[in-house]
C-alpha cells in the first residue's frame, strides 16, 4: 500500500513542470540530489500519513523542476528515471526503490482503500471532533481540496442526521427548545451541540 501511495504522489510531482527557466537543467547533479531528497521526504510523509506534507511536496516547485531536469537527463542517457517524466496521468508511475511500475488500477485501488479507512475513522470519531473537522474542511481553502476532506464532507449528512435523531428521541417539543437554549447561549455554549439542537428543533416543528 505504501508503495502504491508513493507512486500516486510521484505522478503528481511529475506533472505540469516547464523546462523554461529551469536552473536544474544546467546542474544535473543538483537535480539528482534534489529529486532524491524530495523522494525521501515523500516516503517519510507517506509512512507518517502526513497528508499536509504530502500535498506540500507534490506541489513543491523545486521538486518539480529538479525532477524535470533529472528525468530529461536520464532519458537522454537511455536510463530509466527515478521519477517518470510523463505528463500523462494515465501512464504508470515507477517506484524508484523497487524499480517496478505502478498501474493506474493499483493507484485507484489504493485511493479506494484509503477512502475506506478514512470513512471508518470518521464514523467512529466523537461527534464534537467530527464537527470541528467538518467545519475546517468546509471553510479552509487549502484543506477543503484534499481527498481526506472530500471523505469528511461525504459523511456530513449521515453524521449530523444521526445526532439529530438521538436528540429528537431524547427530547420533546419544549424540552428540546430549552436544551437548545442551554447549549447555544452563555458560557455553556457548545457549537457542535448547538447546531444539532437547532437542526433538530427545526425538524420537530415541521
Amino acid at each position: 500500500m505504501r508503495r502504491i501511495l508513493l507512486g500516486l504522489a510521484i505522478v503528481v510531482i511529475a506533472t505540469g513542470c516547464s523546462e523554461n527557466n529551469n536552473p536544474y537543467m544546467d546542474d544535473i547533479q543538483a537535480a539528482k540530489e534534489k529529486t532524491q531528497q524530495c523522494l525521501d521526504e515523500l516516503h517519510a510523509a507517506i509512512s507518517a500519513r502526513n497528508e499536509a506534507e504530502m500535498n506540500r511536496l507534490t506541489n513543491d516547485e523545486q521538486c518539480m523542476l529538479a525532477n524535470k531536469a533529472h528525468a530529461r537527463h536520464v532519458n537522454q542517457s537511455k536510463i530509466s528515471p527515478a521519477i517518470p517524466p510523463s505528463n500523462d496521468p494515465r501512464q504508470p508511475a515507477t517506484d524508484s526503490n523497487h524499480g517496478t511500475q505502478i498501474s493506474p488500477v493499483e493507484i485507484e485501488a489504493a485511493k479506494a482503500k484509503q477512502n475506506e479507512e478514512w470513512e471508518k475513522e470518521f464514523r467512529a470519531m466523537e461527534f464534537r471532533d467530527y464537527y470541528q473537522l467538518s467545519k475546517k474542511c468546509l471553510t479552509s481553502m487549502i484543506e477543503r481540496k484534499t481527498p481526506r476532506c472530500a471523505v469528511v464532507r461525504s459523511l456530513i449528512n449521515e453524521r449530523y442526521e444521526a445526532e439529530e435523531k438521538t436528540l429528537l428521541a431524547e427530547y420533546q417539543d419544549k424540552s428540546l427548545e430549552e436544551y437548545a437554549k442551554a447549549v447555544c447561549t452563555g458560557e455553556s455554549r457548545d457549537d457542535a451541540k448547538c447546531e444539532i439542537a437547532l437542526r433538530a428543533s427545526g425538524k420537530a416543528r415541521q
